[in-house]
């Protein structure tokens, strides 16, 4: 999914004509601080909604001591209260003056706002650039939350913990309907199918569901010559949970997760992986989740 993320400042959006030109989503700035609530929040979530769009939204962090950090996760909730979103709703990690702090703090202080905002009932993912996210912060210590990463560049080459759920790619986009199309926009990839599984779980104000979650394969099956690789996607819907992937005779082929998430051509978002033939034989490839084998699909291999 491609989408777009906007603030106050970015001023007044045709979500119709962004929509129109194939966006799907939009992450709009919610709050800041302890006191701060964007005045175009509640507009552009309706208008964005309305236009057929999914939204999510973001607060700037400013916490520096665990008092500061409780009142924004309070101030946070109450700007969005009652808020249906199915994308996630973000701690924007940026703020210059948070680099006073020591890197065990900071973590300690995100870590702080993100399970709080979980235990309410939304989904939080944490925003930061790779600088941050390398330098400043410890995200073994956050690898329950995805990650929403700024880096302008043509691929990601982050290579941290934690998994990208969302790029922001550039800050100097083009979209219709947004500066007349032709101001600076922030312009993002997705990877997660975060819509069908926020709306399953119950997340962001959604009313929790039964749904089974579906675990799927691109390929039914697959024949290999020794020495050869393939690459097979795997899709997870209605759960945030992600599946374990094994090759069950790994002699015969081995098998690599090309991370972040991708984003296939025919617009499916999974987990992508390679397979590659090493000895002649049948092999099957398995997902599991929760412990359970959910898809699989045979290799066959030859000389």
């Amino acid at each position: 999914m491609q989408g777009i993320d906007i603030y106050n400042g970015t001023g007044t959006v045709d979500f119709s004509a962004v929509k129109a030109a194939g966006y799907d989503f939009v992450m709009i700035k919610s709050s800041e601080g302890q006191t701060l609530t964007d005045k175009s929040l509640l507009r552009n979530l309706q208008e964005a909604a309305a236009a057929g769009l999914h939204t999510g939204v973001y607060h700037w962090f400013w916490g520096r001591s665990y008092a500061e950090t409780q009142k924004e996760i309070d101030f946070f909730l109450q700007t969005i209260r009652g808020c249906k979103m199915e994308m996630p709703v973000a701690l924007d990690v940026e703020q210059s003056d948070l680099l006073q702090l020591d890197k065990t703090d900071l973590t300690m202080y995100i870590k702080q706002w993100m399970d709080g905002v979980k235990t309410a009932g939304y989904y939080p993912i944490l925003y930061a650039n790779k600088n941050w996210l390398t330098n400043y912060i410890d995200t073994a210590k956050l690898s329950d939350y995805d990650v929403w990463l700024a880096q302008y560049n043509d691929k990601i080459t982050y290579t941290g913990p934690g998994n990208v759920g969302i790029w922001q790619y550039t800050s100097t986009g083009r979209v219709p309907g947004v500066r007349g199309g032709t101001g600076d926009c922030d312009v993002n990839e997705c990877y997660r199918d975060y819509p069908s599984f926020i709306r399953a779980g119950g997340w962001n104000n959604y009313p929790k569901t039964n749904t089974t979650p579906d675990v799927s394969w691109d390929t039914k099956e697959k024949s290999l010559q020794v020495g050869t690789s393939y690459q097979a996607l795997c899709t997870v819907r209605n759960t945030e949970k992600r599946p374990s992937v094994r090759v069950d005779k790994p002699e015969i082929c081995a098998i690599e997760r090309m991370g972040p998430d991708y984003l296939s051509r025919s617009g499916r978002v999974g987990d992508l992986y390679t397979i590659t033939a090493i000895a002649p034989g049948e092999a099957r490839v398995i997902a599991s989740l929760e412990g359970e084998d959910s898809a699989s699909f045979p290799v066959y291999v030859q000389t």
